[in-house]
């Protein structure tokens, strides 16, 4: 592909105003989460999250029971990873922008975070990712290749 135009709700990227940031949620590298408060704490004082209705759900299957009430700074990054998963996933944003989003998880969580993505396109969002995990193309509906060289 070498040129195109970028659209969003059939409005140019060039003609969007700020109401778009509404619509994105983003999990970067580094979780976004504060260390010194319990996992279950950023959670409910995260502004971003629009449904806590899910918050159960998403806590068992990522297998977070246990260590809901534990400082961030003491979970393992898998476990960090998870709580800021939950955060996108409950931000009710249609666009999840995910760096590395299957770094650090176990098998099952990679699964369920797998089926919350498949969820998350078929209610129409949309998700930008990167990974180096090998092909996640059954997750994709149109994917594109970057590669060095």
């Amino acid at each position: 592909m070498s040129s195109g135009t970028i659209t969003w709700n059939k409005i140019s990227i060039n003609d969007i105003d700020s109401t778009f940031q509404n619509e994105v949620a983003y999990l970067g590298h580094k979780n976004g989460l504060i260390g010194e408060i319990s996992a279950i704490d950023n959670l409910r004082m995260n502004p971003n999250i629009s449904d806590l209705t899910q918050l159960d759900e998403l806590i068992s299957g990522f297998d977070l029971d246990s260590c809901m009430q534990n400082p961030v700074e003491t979970l393992s990054s898998g476990q960090a990873k998870k709580v800021a998963l939950i955060c996108l996933i409950s931000s009710g944003r249609s666009i999840w922008i995910m760096d590395e989003p299957f770094a650090n998880l176990d098998d099952a969580s990679k699964d369920f975070l797998a089926l919350k993505m498949d969820l998350h396109l078929q209610s129409h969002g949309m998700i930008i990712r990167t990974s180096n995990q090998g092909d996640l193309s059954q997750l994709s509906k149109l994917e594109i290749i970057l590669e060095s060289g």
